[in-house]
């Protein structure tokens, strides 16, 4: 009796795992798999500075997120900043979705409201990488040049943040 079953599974073990749908069973569940998952799309609207005379600051970043997916999903609550100070040091902190909303329904933008308690020094940061985490899905990334507001994709951002890194070069950048 087993020697049997084991015999059939060697014999065709796709037919056994797709249960008889053979090639077409498969590219059926990756093409459902592909089509369900979830894609969210940000958009850097900008960020104000309370300066209080303290050695930290209050930031307040505003990003519009939008789910592009067919299904729902929603953010975590804490967003990652890593980004470059004029020295050329790393520079980490945490951000808080402080205001709007985490749930993301399909095809309808928001706008969140980050808020974080940084050093002084991120004023003049540069290469700001915000990194959203989604509660089902993977996560997104938003880059920011500098102050300016500036965003670029990832190419571009990458290689003029390894001139900066490298040399201290921050070549003219258009908006």
């Amino acid at each position: 009796m087993l020697d049997a079953a084991l015999a059939s599974l060697l014999a065709d073990p796709w037919r056994i795992v797709l249960g008889g749908g053979g090639v077409v069973g498969l590219v059926a569940l990756v093409v459902r798999w592909w089509r369900n998952r979830p894609r969210v799309k940000a958009r850097y609207l900008g960020e104000t500075f309370d300066t209080a005379g303290n050695p930290n600051m209050n930031v307040d970043v505003e990003i519009e997120v939008e789910n592009v997916g067919r299904e729902p999903t929603s953010l975590a609550q804490d967003v990652e900043m890593q980004c470059l100070t004029a020295r050329r040091e790393s520079l980490t902190a945490t951000f808080h979705i402080h205001q709007g909303n985490r749930t993301l329904p399909p095809v309808t933008p928001s706008r969140v409201t980050l808020r974080a308690t940084v050093p002084a020094n991120y004023v003049f940061s540069h290469f700001r990488v915000f990194r959203f985490r989604l509660t089902r899905g993977g996560s997104i990334v938003v880059r920011v040049l500098n102050a300016s507001g500036a965003v670029a994709p990832a190419a571009k951002f990458y290689c003029l943040r390894v001139l900066f890194r490298l040399g201290g070069l921050l070549p003219h950048v258009d908006a």
